[in-house]
């Protein structure tokens, strides 16, 4: 059962490194921190709603959590890609602000 468990949190792994690269060594270091913020609280968002539709449909359990936080992190990443792609040109001009 572990096993099978692991098997849905391996994609945790590969976004949540891509989610951590683009938070505050990225966005943090050209003075986004507020967006940093607004993609962690999105994504805490996400999770809780996402828990609560499990407990509603009867579907709490360690797979569907599993699938869920993998679900998160890829929304955690891709919030932080679309404000790293906004903000772009302040990486090469140096432009905090």
């Amino acid at each position: 059962m572990a096993a099978e468990t692991l098997k849905y949190l391996v994609p945790v792994l590969f976004f949540s490194f891509f989610a951590m690269l683009l938070g505050w060594p990225t966005l943090g270091a050209i003075g986004k921190a507020k967006e940093v913020m607004i993609t962690t609280v999105t994504a805490a968002a996400f999770q809780v709603l996402g828990l609560l539709l499990l407990v509603v449909s009867n579907r709490f359990n360690l797979i569907t959590i599993a699938i869920l936080r993998s679900v998160t992190e890829f929304v955690l990443a891709v919030t932080r890609k679309i404000y790293c792609e906004k903000y772009r040109n302040e990486f090469w001009n140096g432009e905090n602000g």
